[in-house]
């Protein structure tokens, strides 16, 4: 039974009088259990009942203890709620917005103070009048006095040397639009739209855009957290159906090791266990709008830390990730936990690029293991989409659509054997840079997937660490570029690659680079065109000359090689070959070479936005591919079961022109606006 649907549809349907006898038959709260009102309309002096509800959601946390469920009516809460206990697994506490309302808890106050005029159309806040509560923090509660660790928007500020730029974690909304900060006080007046602030007297100042005035409604961050307990390590919480945002928050730049700039989002678990986040909109966040981990989210002054074991069981289900500055979704050593039917866009907001600016994608795990993620939609964050960050294994990202962003998945930093992560059954096309990436990482199994559309003269900006050289424009490119690690035991089967300036892009199998393994995978090129390629990125600094290189790959291509200068180009050299070449070298290096690979000219796949779907023109039958040649370790740690499959993720691949539907879930926003109330409750009506 989907509690979800029985929450959703009937008290939709029914009276109010009906909610606790709803829930219990959910199965999310015993019989006994105690239900607690809230609206805008209460006083904390109330019972918290129907009739004389709270004021605030905090009076509700206070009270509730497990089985309760504190219910909060259609409005605007300003304040930041910190549960002082959780649930159990028979008996959570849920907390719960009016369904097909629209109920706001935001981390910023309404500036309706004096303006201070500056110019005809920059006015002055003064912050010495605001209340900065949310106070638990090492530096200040005023997010306004707190520099980003990292400088956003592509430059060097304060924390890269450059002491005269630098940006705080303060936001200024203007009749609900985010305003762009200026870290210097001319950038500000020579750009409408935009603020600054004044540390030496605590001043915002704003430059009203054309249509807005000091008579605006403006609202201001005065909190760094919105939801999230002071005690670390609560368990069975349910947070269902706010709207979460304006959150001053940090950008985590080295979290394992600074407290200060710990991952913390908007909403913190807190290193809680076996929650459930279902049904939120999550957006403009300063930094991290959802943070799900353990390791460095200890930024508060009592904060004690919690064994990673324990934070595991949590569910982050059919969210809104929307907007924020550096990620929609964050966890630092979690396990056992389900990323599913979330709508993940528009995130790194603050376009976080460059050298110590590691942290930004749609969905980042730093040390997740045995993580879900599955049908999501990712699409349009400037960053990467799906990012698996040191040590990855029982990991598994399926059946996702992932699109438009700088790269679709990212894989980096882990020494395994074959099949550590699972990525498998994903559309992943249209990403700016390459489809998957990986760099330092080994025991990747990628199946089944369609890795399409990857331009590199789309490229503008480097996501990257700028001392690294990077190239783009592949639907799979694996380098090494540090020796911590390995770039081995990947293994690329089944898998529909087109419409990429190159297929594929593998570094050399020596020193770290080691063995890769395809098989059945189905290309639009390869015949005549060099879109296979050899890299010679396998140490920091390579092992191998430029000289050295071009010999092994000659001696593995049969130690004779016409039009050398065709086969190495670019800069750093490549080895570019086609598919028979690629067969004939990878033969000499694994007994997975890629031999029953099959190319067809006019292979096609358009991503149609509007519907969500893919348009496959496939020139020629398909035969099905024998999976048994696969490692039966890994093929039954993930229970791939079937012996002959199709090439990528449609399972009815025919010969034709097809249209695939692979996305169901929630539906996409446009970027400042917020679903439908109801969008939720339409998905499974």
């Amino acid at each position: 039974m989907n509690i979800s649907y029985i929450i959703y549809r009937n008290i939709l349907s029914f009276s109010r009088k009906y909610l606790a006898a709803i829930l219990v038959v959910a199965g999310i709260v015993p019989a006994q259990a105690g239900i607690y009102y809230v609206s805008v309309k209460g006083s904390d002096t109330h019972q918290g009942t129907k009739i004389k509800p709270f004021k605030t959601i905090s009076k509700g946390a206070e009270i509730a203890q497990p089985g309760d469920t504190v219910y909060v009516l259609e409005g605007i809460y300003r304040e930041r709620i910190s549960p002082p206990r959780g649930g159990t697994e028979q008996a959570p506490i849920v907390y719960m917005g009016e369904p097909g309302k629209r109920v706001f808890i935001k981390g910023s106050d309404v500036y309706d103070k004096t303006w201070n005029k500056v110019s005809a159309e920059i006015f002055a806040a003064d912050l010495n009048r605001m209340k900065f509560t949310d106070d638990f923090y090492f530096d200040s509660p005023n997010p306004f006095k707190v520099i980003f660790a990292s400088t956003p928007y592509g430059r060097d500020g304060a924390p890269e040397g450059i002491k005269e730029i630098a940006y705080t974690l303060g936001q200024v909304f203007v009749e609900s639009e985010p305003y762009l900060q200026a870290p210097l006080k001319k950038e500000m007046e020579e750009q409408a739209g935009s603020w600054w602030y004044d540390l030496a007297t605590n001043q915002a100042l704003v430059h009203f855009k054309q249509g807005h005035s000091a008579k605006s409604f403006v609202e201001i961050s005065t909190r760094r957290s919105v939801f999230a307990p002071h005690i670390r390590g609560l368990g069975y919480i349910h947070v269902i159906g706010f709207i979460i945002e304006h959150c001053g928050n940090q950008f985590p730049r080295n979290c394992w090791e600074t407290r200060e700039n710990a991952s913390s989002g908007a909403l913190s678990l807190r290193a809680g266990h076996h929650w459930l986040v279902k049904y939120n909109v999550v957006r403009y966040a300063a930094g991290i709008g959802i943070e799900c981990g353990q390791r460095s989210n200890n930024n508060e002054r009592t904060d004690t830390q919690v064994p990673a074991e324990v934070v595991a069981g949590n569910r982050i289900e059919n969210n809104y990730l929307l907007e924020n500055g550096c990620n929609g979704l964050k966890g630092s050593s979690p396990s056992e936990m389900t990323v599913k039917g979330n709508v993940v866009m528009y995130n790194n907001a603050y376009r976080f690029i460059g050298a110590e600016r590691y942290e930004q994608a749609g969905i980042k795990f730093n040390t997740g293991l045995g993580i879900t993620v599955v049908d999501n939609f990712i699409s349009d964050n400037y960053s990467f989409g799906v990012w698996f960050d040191n040590r990855y294994t029982h990991s598994r990202i399926s059946h996702n659509l992932i699109v438009n962003n700088q790269k679709g998945i990212k894989v980096e930093m882990g020494d395994y054997d074959f099949g550590a992560i699972l990525i498998d059954h994903n559309v992943i096309v249209n990403n700016i840079e390459n489809q998957y990436y990986s760099h330092d990482a080994s025991g990747v199994l990628v199946v089944n997937n369609l890795l399409a559309g990857t331009k590199a003269s789309r490229k503008k900006d480097d996501n990257e660490d700028v001392r690294t050289i990077e190239a783009f424009g592949q639907g799979v490119y694996v380098r090494q570029i540090t020796v911590r690690t390995k770039s081995a035991n990947n293994a690329f089967y089944n898998n529909i690659i087109c419409n990429n300036d190159f297929a594929c892009d593998m570094p050399y199998p020596a020193a770290k680079g080691g063995e890769q393994r395809f098989l059945g995978n189905l290309y639009d090129k390869g015949d005549n065109e060099r879109v296979m390629c050899i890299n010679n990125m396998i140490d920091k600094p390579s092992p191998l000359s430029e000289e050295e290189f071009k010999s092994l790959v000659i001696k593995d291509l049969g130690g004779s090689v016409s039009n050398v200068n065709n086969i190495f180009r670019s800069s750093p050299v490549r080895a570019h070959t086609n598919l028979v070449e690629w067969q004939k070298f990878w033969s000499s290096h694994t007994r997975h070479n890629d031999n029953d690979a099959q190319i067809m000219s006019g292979l096609n796949a358009v991503y149609d936005p509007k519907t969500m779907s893919v348009t496959l023109t496939v020139p020629n039958d398909v035969n099905r591919r024998d999976n048994t040649r696969w490692d039966g370790n890994y093929r039954s740690i993930y229970k791939l079961t079937e012996n002959k499959a199709l090439p990528g993720p449609f399972g009815n691949l025919q010969k034709g022109t097809h249209t695939y539907y692979m996305y169901k879930g929630l539906p996409p926003v446009k970027k400042g606006e917020l679903p439908d109330p109801n969008a939720f409750y339409k998905k499974y009506n």
